[in-house]
């Protein structure tokens, strides 16, 4: 089935296959209260389903993304965002034991809108534009990155997906990742997951704040953020994520160690 052409122009960039690293005995380290299991309840959409239709999906649309001839307009920038997701896949599984095994793929998006997300199952994609016009260090990018990626570690699209349970899958778990505000608790969670996340692969905790604050600047002045439509930004977030940042500080010391 042919996706919708506003949810094709969304895919501009490289797929790469991410090989994820060994996880180190340095992100057992323990950092006060863990993000708990998804709870248990009586599932509408299983995760298989979900995970086969953002395979499904990102297929598709990086498909159509190649006969347009968008994908893969900088080299450089997949190079340095490929190695960013391989060091946070390497830490994934200290917060999801299965996570490094999943089939975790990047695609780099040369293209509108700011925006980056992560479907189910590890499917990653980043727009440049939105890199650039934050001028986003590498800490900056892991923040932003770690913070995608904890909305799938959590199983938020999951979740999401049990309120919706309605469509095709590919179309589901699109929607319920990557197309629908967040709430403010999945996206607490995720702030507090994502920082750990960066942190234990080695990126400053510290830097979160700053990528917030940086996207939260550019939309004030009148240009349309994506990311923080999907990802909306509250100041009561800013004291927990200075607290978080603290926290886990001595994860990000111990993986810097040589």
């Amino acid at each position: 089935m042919m996706m919708k052409r506003s949810m094709i122009w969304l895919m501009a960039g490289v797929l790469v296959a991410l090989l994820p690293a060994c996880q180190s005995q340095r992100a057992q380290l323990p950092v006060g209260p863990r993000v708990g299991p998804m709870p248990s309840r009586e599932l509408t959409v299983s995760p298989a389903q979900l995970q086969q239709g953002a395979a499904e999906a990102y297929t598709r649309l990086i498909a159509q993304a190649s006969k347009e001839g968008v994908l893969d307009r900088d080299p450089a920038m997949n190079a340095r965002l490929r190695a960013i997701v391989s060091r946070l896949i390497g830490a994934s599984g200290a917060l999801s034991a299965d996570a490094p095994g999943w089939p975790w793929e990047l695609h780099v998006l040369d293209e509108a809108p700011l925006d980056a997300w992560c479907l189910p199952g590890g499917k990653i994609a980043v727009h440049t534009p939105l890199l650039r016009r934050l001028a986003l260090d590498d800490d900056e990018t892991a923040a932003l990155l770690a913070h995608a990626m904890a909305h799938t570690l959590r199983g938020h699209s999951l979740e999401r997906a049990q309120v919706e349970a309605t469509g095709d899958p590919d179309r589901l778990a699109f929607r319920s990742a990557a197309q629908t505000p967040y709430s403010r608790a999945h996206e607490s969670e995720a702030d507090r997951l994502g920082i750990e996340l960066a942190a234990r692969a080695g990126f400053s905790p510290q830097a979160a704040a700053g990528l917030w604050r940086k996207a939260s600047a550019l939309a004030s002045s009148g240009v349309q953020v994506r990311w923080l439509e999907i990802h909306p930004w509250t100041a009561s977030r800013q004291e927990d994520i200075d607290a978080v940042a603290r926290r886990v500080m001595p994860l990000y010391e111990q993986a810097k160690k040589p």
